[in-house]
């Protein structure tokens, strides 16, 4: 998720008016991307589990490192979107 955040950082801030508007946007769309991805991986992940879901580690146990992710796919968007709207 952070790689892709800086990629697509990059891209967008490119476009972006300023750094400001570049950092805001890559930032907010890399966090939520990230925590929405993982969140759909978790269910799917438990849900594919059957019978064993009971045993199955849940969303409860994987919200540390969704959540850190999520940190981290923002502040690389952000930073990677100011980048992108300096240099393009």
């Amino acid at each position: 998720a952070p790689l892709l955040g800086g990629v697509l950082g990059v891209l967008v801030g490119s476009r972006a008016y300023d750094a400001r508007e570049a950092a805001a946007t890559c930032g907010l769309g890399g966090g939520l991307g990230a925590l929405a991805y993982a969140l759909v991986v978790v269910v799917l992940v438990v849900a594919s589990q059957g019978e064993a879901a009971a045993q199955a580690h849940g969303i409860a146990d994987a919200f540390g490192s969704i959540l850190t992710t999520a940190v981290v796919a923002a502040v690389v968007g952000a930073v990677t979107g100011v980048l992108g709207s300096v240099t393009g």
